[in-house]
């Protein structure tokens, strides 16, 4: 038996952070996840779940605070589901993400692979570029825009600042907001399906400082939602396009089945490393705009190119990386199952006069498997898969190809430490691992290694 049961309050010490960002303690090796806490704390705290091996607990009251935490300057913290770190010092979320890297190294992957100093975000505020809001019935009038309470779907509050936005995207929220209280359009609901307003999804560029809305609903009430464009136009200047996307699906994500411009275009123009790239409303992008930069900077070095190389660029998405790669190559070629990530990557090739890319709409599986890979026969095969990882086959049919190198750019360290030790199991090995801080105040933490035949 446990030795602890629901409902029961005790004093705990958090020793650590635990995956998900929960803190955690120990009682005679026994674990207990406690929401609400940070390393060092001591606190007072209710079990709520008791299983066999461990117990999750809410703090009630923190008794003393821990070295590294830190006044959070959000308003939101304790209700909002996103950065649950403010409150703890940049230095410490740091350390975290280096140990979590390690971590998964050593227990998942059975590996020993240096681990080297994470690249911080120079500006750990206001970073992000593309930011999605919720429409709700929980404000005042039964109308409320903003994030998701934690652990909720279907509860959203009001947001008054949020510090991973920028100042133009929560000065967008605020007039979008009152311009539906004013014209009383009302929200979806998600257990009646009735109602209009979905979300608000923004993107903003950091080199020209344009500013895309994107306004997703049920209902297409064009004259409503076009005067709610050029009212925007008035209140933020770096408006550059406000976009109406229409979703009747009752599926709960942010997506279109058809989108247009109500007022100005629809694409800005964001620039990395010396490329332009437009985007759309629904492109895949890098959300930090600054730290994407030194992320690609690093996956470049990682391939040490010679210029006689080919490269084959899987999940390439827009084609940021492949274009990235291909000024150093004689030739790359990119595979995304995406076919609307494949016209942005087209587009952005030709804005670019990059001659030397191709881009394929595959499977990566399936591509790999078909003549175009062994046409190629790359020498530098670079991955960035989305969380989940890579699926086995793939891993198998790239060390197939036999590459010089093969750079691997990672989301989720956990499902790079499974990765890693089936590359290692075909001879492929990495002699580091670089983290790079793309999301403060988030668990979240980006990876970039190269391959080598062992």
């Amino acid at each position: 038996m446990p030795p602890v049961a629901r409902g029961d309050v005790l004093e705990l010490e958090i020793s650590g952070l635990a995956t998900g960002g929960r803190g955690l303690a120990k009682l005679d090796g026994f674990v207990v996840f406690v929401d609400g806490a940070l390393p060092g704390d001591r606190v007072r705290a209710q079990i709520f779940r008791s299983k066999g091996r461990y117990a999750e607990a809410r703090t009630l009251e923190r008794l003393s605070p821990g070295p590294d935490r830190v006044q959070a300057p959000c308003t939101h913290l304790e209700v909002c589901g996103g950065c649950r770190f403010q409150d703890n010092s940049y230095e410490a979320q740091l350390r975290h993400k280096t140990a979590l890297v390690s971590e998964s190294l050593q227990h998942i992957g059975g590996l020993s692979v240096p681990v080297r100093d994470i690249i911080p975000a120079p500006e750990p505020f206001h970073y992000r570029n593309k930011m999605e809001f919720s429409f709700g019935k929980d404000g005042p009038g039964g109308l409320s825009l903003g994030l998701h309470h934690r652990g909720f779907f279907d509860r959203t509050f009001d947001l008054h600042e949020c510090f991973l936005a920028t100042p133009a995207m929560n000065a967008a929220l605020t007039a979008l907001l009152g311009f539906a209280r004013r014209d009383g359009v009302p929200p979806y609901d998600l257990h009646t399906h009735g109602g209009v307003l979905r979300f608000v999804a923004m993107r903003e560029s950091r080199a020209t400082g344009q500013l895309l809305v994107n306004l997703v609903a049920a209902e297409a009430l064009m004259d409503v939602f076009g005067k709610w464009g050029r009212e925007l136009a008035a209140a933020v200047p770096s408006l550059h396009g406000f976009v109406f996307s229409l979703h009747r699906d009752p599926a709960q994500t942010v997506k279109a089945e058809t989108w247009q411009a109500l007022w100005g275009e629809e694409r800005i123009v964001e620039k990395l490393n010396g490329l332009e790239f437009e985007i759309s409303p629904w492109s895949f992008f890098q959300t930090n705009s600054q730290q994407a930069e030194r992320l690609y900077t690093e996956a470049l070095a990682a391939g040490e190119l010679r210029g006689n190389d080919r490269v084959l660029d899987l999940y390439c998405g827009t084609g940021t990386l492949t274009m990235t790669f291909a000024r150093e190559c004689e030739t790359a070629w990119g595979v995304e199952t995406v076919g609307e990530a494949i016209e942005d990557a087209e587009r952005n090739a030709r804005r670019n006069q990059m001659h030397k890319v191709k881009f394929f709409e595959a499977d990566a599986r399936v591509w790999l498997r078909m003549k175009g890979a062994q046409e190629l026969a790359p020498t530098v095969v670079v991955v960035d898969p989305p969380r989940a990882g890579l699926h086995p086959r793939v891993i198998d049919r790239v060390v197939e190809l036999k590459p010089r190198r093969v750079v691997y750019v990672s989301c989720n360290p956990t499902t790079l430490a499974r990765d890693l030790a089936h590359f290692s199991r075909l001879s492929y090995a990495a002699p580091w691992i670089q983290p790079v801080d793309m999301f403060p105040h988030t668990e979240h933490v980006e990876c970039v290694t190269a391959l080598v035949p062992a």
